[in-house]
């Protein structure tokens, strides 16, 4: 067994060599640096990322590569923007479709675009906070596999929404995944807006910082309309409630850009 163990050696370590590499891009460069330290086991050696704190501790950071995250995460749009479509179902009363079916079913039509918009809106909040990193790290990741649970419920919760239009329960529901898919944005902008060892650049920190408090007025104020109208008018009501979003997330962050302005000529 011991031999058997001994010539596994070999392979093992070309094993973990290119695992390290899918991990960390040779084009990040606290990473390349840290996978240059070779730590001796044994009569071989294995490549490792860690770096030595302030106590004289080697700690060990696994970070993985921009494009991996972006293609994950972009596959995962996709998949939900397109089965947002199967949630809207025409159906004829006679053997003619006729204009009069469609207006029957405006109200899953409707929630079909309400929703379309919501993850264009994610997709592009989600892709600027993504601009402002070097690469992903693990807390990072943690909170955008998070991300996308929330995203792949939008087409449950349009679907919900479409097939009972009178429901509040149902209107309350699409609310919270919207909700939650805005407040888990925000998280990740604030996490990364700590973490200043992985901004691409020293502007990057009054970006995110902006875009924070953009998010988190625009989100937490959309979310109140929508219950208010949800609760006190139609369930409908509280649905095209989220239609707002993209504008008051605009002119927050036009505001936000104005104030900043001001004050740096001030």
């Amino acid at each position: 067994v011991s031999r058997r163990l001994f010539c596994l050696r070999g392979p093992l370590a070309i094993l973990c060599r290119s695992f390290d590499h899918i991990l960390c891009s040779e084009a990040d460069e606290p990473c390349s640096q840290a996978s240059n330290q070779m730590i001796s086991r044994g009569n071989g050696t294995e490549p490792v990322r860690s770096e030595l704190t302030a106590g004289g501790a080697a700690s060990i950071e696994a970070v993985v590569p921009k494009e991996r995250v972006s293609a994950v995460f972009d596959g995962i749009i996709a998949i939900a923007a397109t089965l947002l479509i199967m949630s809207v179902d025409i159906s004829s009363t006679d053997k003619v479709l006729t204009f009069g079916d469609f207006a029957r079913a405006a109200h899953q039509i409707l929630n079909w675009l309400v929703s379309f918009l919501m993850v264009a809106v994610i997709w592009g909040q989600f892709h600027f906070i993504f601009s402002h990193s070097k690469h992903w790290d693990m807390g990072l990741m943690a909170l955008t596999f998070l991300q996308v649970a929330a995203v792949s419920l939008i087409p449950f919760a349009s679907n919900v929404a479409g097939d009972h239009p009178e429901s509040v329960a149902a209107a309350i529901v699409f609310t919270g995944v919207m909700a939650a898919n805005g407040y888990i944005l925000t998280l990740n902008a604030w996490l990364l807006r700590r973490k200043t060892h992985l901004h691409v650049a020293d502007s990057s920190y009054h970006h995110l910082q902006a875009r924070i408090h953009a998010q988190a007025a625009t989100y937490s104020i959309t979310t109140c309309i929508a219950m208010a109208g949800t609760i006190f008018h139609h369930p409908l009501w509280g649905i095209l409630s989220w239609a707002l979003c993209p504008l008051s997330l605009v002119l927050v962050l036009r505001s936000s850009a104005w104030r900043f302005r001001h004050d740096r000529v001030g």
